[in-house]
């Protein structure tokens, strides 16, 4: 696996550390499979409305900063 150069902020960090800890998982297999789910969701949505899953993801990165 290639490691990515993303940077985010301090409340996803503790929301990882919270499933992980709650679900007895590594913080990084819930970040990976986090990532994943969100990923399909976004491909999923462009694949019925482009704009739509534009918006999404500008809003959702509008709150992570």
């Amino acid at each position: 696996m290639e490691k990515l150069n993303v940077r985010f902020p301090d409340t996803t960090k503790l929301k990882i550390n919270d499933i992980g800890e709650a679900l007895d998982l590594f913080n990084s297999d819930v970040a990976r499979a986090a990532l994943m789910i969100g990923l399909e969701k976004i491909q999923a949505l462009g694949s019925r409305d482009k704009q739509e899953a534009i918006n999404l993801v500008i809003s959702k990165n509008l709150k992570c900063k």
